[in-house]
Parts: structure tokens; sequence; C-alpha cells
């Protein structure tokens, strides 16, 4: 299975466990659409495919289990910093910590790829940004207008380096719980 590691600065520990596994390394720095353009060229190859971002570092047995399984669509959940919002919208620069997925580590099959082949031409008129693919591509297109079912989930170890967090404070609540290593 083609492993893809897209980055813009790419931790030690992602890379170290990415070499392990023999993936590909593109820099997606160029400009704000970069990662649009390379998950396009993916999709389009028609072959399987595992995205691992530049500050994800999943165990190994849930890379193995995402290789090996049979499902179309395949994420592993990952903590994500939340920015809090108040009532109408505005924020609030507090954050909240919360285990979601997203493309930061998924998979995509060749039977999914295939049925779906305009899937990233779809998300891409809506936004090509790279901050929006996880809304346009996955919400959006795939279960939104495809109806295809959510991600199958793989639970283990999935860590998400989030370096620059220390700058906003925590709920006191979710302190404890947050380490960045």
């Amino acid at each position: 299975m083609n492993i893809v590691v897209p980055f813009t600065k790419l931790e030690p520990a992602t890379e170290a466990l990415a070499r392990r596994h023999g993936a590909g390394f593109v820099d997606v720095s160029q400009d704000d659409e970069a990662y649009y353009r390379l998950l396009t060229r993916l999709w389009g190859m028609g072959e399987s495919f595992l995205i691992v971002e530049h500050d994800i570092v999943p165990a190994e047995q849930v890379i193995a289990e995402m290789r090996d399984c049979s499902e179309p669509w395949c994420a592993a959940p990952f903590p994500q910093l939340l920015a809090l919002k108040t009532a109408d919208g505005q924020p609030v620069r507090r954050l909240q910590l919360a285990l979601t997925w997203g493309l930061g580590l998924m998979r995509f099959n060749a039977a999914l790829l295939r049925s779906h082949p305009d899937a990233l031409e779809r998300a891409g008129s809506l936004s090509r940004h790279w901050h929006d693919l996880d809304k346009t591509l996955l919400h959006v297109v795939l279960k939104g207008e495809r109806h295809v079912p959510g991600p199958h989930l793989h639970y283990g170890e999935c860590r998400h380096l989030r370096t620059e967090v220390d700058r906003f404070p925590l709920e006191p609540r979710l302190a404890a719980h947050h380490a960045v290593t």
C-alpha cells in the first residue's frame, strides 16, 4: 500500500515511523492548494493509499490494521485541539481537546477511488484550501452528496504532535490530560 506523508514541517517521530514503512514524502508548503493537488494526483492514480500527516504518529498496529482492512475507507481517531466559540460563533482564545478523525491518518482503497472518481474535483469546486479538505471531501462530498458511510475507524494509540499549542490556554480540566511529546 502506498503511504504518503504530506508535510510543511515534518516532525522527526512521524518521519522515523514513515521511513520504516517505506512512505513517500511530499512537501505541500508551496501554497494553500498544494495538499489538494497531491490528493487529486493520488486519487487519479486509482491505487489504495494511506495519508499520514506530518505531525501524526500512529502505533504500528494501527498502520497494520489499516493496511490489511477490507473496508473502502478507514481512519484512526487522534487528539485534536478545537477552538472554542461563543454562541454567536465568535472565537474564544481557549482550546478544547477532542478525539476526532480526519485526513491526518486516513486510508482510501482503490474500490472507493474507482466508484467516486470525481470526488476530488467536486471537493475542489467548493474549496481547494488545505484547511477545508476535511470538510469538503470527507463530510460534504463523500458522506453528504455520495452517501458513503463514514470511515471504518481503527482505534489504537495515535499521537498528534502539536508544538504550537503551548501558546493557547487549555480548559483546566483538559490540561492535565494533554501532553505534547
